[in-house]
């Protein structure tokens, strides 16, 4: 429950409580990808417990899954894969209606603007939505764009992209991430990723 949840929260709402001795630094590692078998627990851990704990520290969140399933209606996400992209599209605008506010304060990040809030957009099952986009090369490409787009630049304007696959591949993930280098945030659940 929420009330639950409240003692794992951190001060620096920025911070993501992940157990007793682990925490996500989003101010510092924008992004973060959760890889794991199936059933192993991924999308509990992120709708169950890090989007919750994310609202509960003022974060805005967009749960979006290939799949449908319990989060996305929760968050009122999007599973179909035309709407996923357009998602993805609309939170490019933000981001750059974000980089603007930025830029006219004078600042470098959104941590210099008190009232902009962290967003956290989960896209979940992207193994599926990768194949199903494989049927539409212009859907493909926009998709690669705006995902693109958001891993590139997000971060400074405070939107954190929390991808989810069971796969560590190029054709499972992120087109942008599907090169794991030291900055990004890595989860792996239950072993190795196939």
């Amino acid at each position: 429950s929420d009330s639950e949840l409240k003692s794992f929260t951190s001060q620096n709402a920025h911070v993501i409580k992940l157990s007793n001795d682990l925490f996500w630094h989003s101010d510092i590692t924008p992004h973060m990808s959760l890889i794991a078998r199936t059933r192993a627990g991924k999308s509990v851990l992120a709708g169950r417990y890090m989007a919750k704990l994310m609202q509960i520290q003022g974060w805005i969140v967009d749960y979006n899954s290939a799949k449908y399933d319990l989060y996305v209606k929760q968050y009122r996400g999007k599973s179909d894969p035309l709407e996923i992209v357009e998602r993805a599209e609309h939170w490019v605008a933000v981001m750059q209606k974000r980089l603007n506010e930025i830029i006219e304060a004078g600042k470098d990040k959104y941590l210099e603007l008190p009232d902009m809030v962290d967003i956290g957009l989960f896209f979940d099952e992207l193994g599926h939505l990768n194949a199903a986009l494989e049927l539409d090369k212009t859907l493909k490409k926009r998709w690669e764009v705006a995902i693109n787009k958001l891993t590139a630049t997000g971060g400074s304007a405070g939107i954190h992209v929390i991808a989810i696959s069971q796969f560590a591949t190029k054709e499972g993930f992120l087109p942008s991430l599907a090169r794991v280098n030291c900055s990004d945030a890595v989860i792996m659940l239950g072993g190795a990723a196939d």
